[in-house]
């Protein structure tokens, strides 16, 4: 009597179990019969092997991803120019705090999240937000904002 057990790899739990269960089933039929099928143990080594190449894909992909963030640290400025209890100075980026006013020019990478408190000729590139391949460029003027308004806010990485 040939029976076989079709085990799911759906979910990162039964990725282990799947492979388990059908060799359990083989062992199962190898005390009960005399002489068992085979398809329980064959199954149970092609899971064994899907779930280990898997494995190692989402090891080197997890690994390329990591060297990806790493690099976009990279990318934020080492320093900002914020003017900080009335004096002008330059800090790194990491430094900046609420209520420090930064002081931004045109080509230069934003530090942090900012609202914007004065603006002369500013001009914004959501691409890197929105994900269009051609950068559609907002411009901004002089602001006065209330707390909580979304639409004078500054964001990492948009200045153009």
């Amino acid at each position: 009597m040939s029976s076989a057990v079709i085990c799911s790899a759906g979910s990162p739990s039964s990725c282990g179990s799947g492979p388990c269960l059908c060799f359990v089933a083989y062992i199962i039929q190898a005390i009960t019969e005399d002489e068992p099928a085979g398809d329980n143990l064959y199954l149970g080594i092609v899971l064994s092997v899907v779930v280990i190449i898997t494995g190692c894909f989402s090891y080197f992909q997890e690994a390329k991803s990591s060297k990806i963030m790493e690099s976009f640290k990279n990318m934020v400025p080492q320093q900002a120019l914020v003017i900080r209890e009335g004096e002008k100075m330059q800090i790194n980026a990491e430094e900046v705090v609420a209520g420090d006013l930064v002081e931004i020019k045109g080509g230069d990478r934003i530090p942090a999240d900012l609202r914007i408190v004065s603006a002369h000729g500013c001009k914004v590139d959501n691409s890197s937000l929105t994900g269009e391949s051609e950068p559609r460029v907002g411009h901004l003027t002089a602001l006065v904002t209330t707390p909580g308004d979304q639409e004078h806010r500054l964001l990492l990485h948009q200045l153009r």
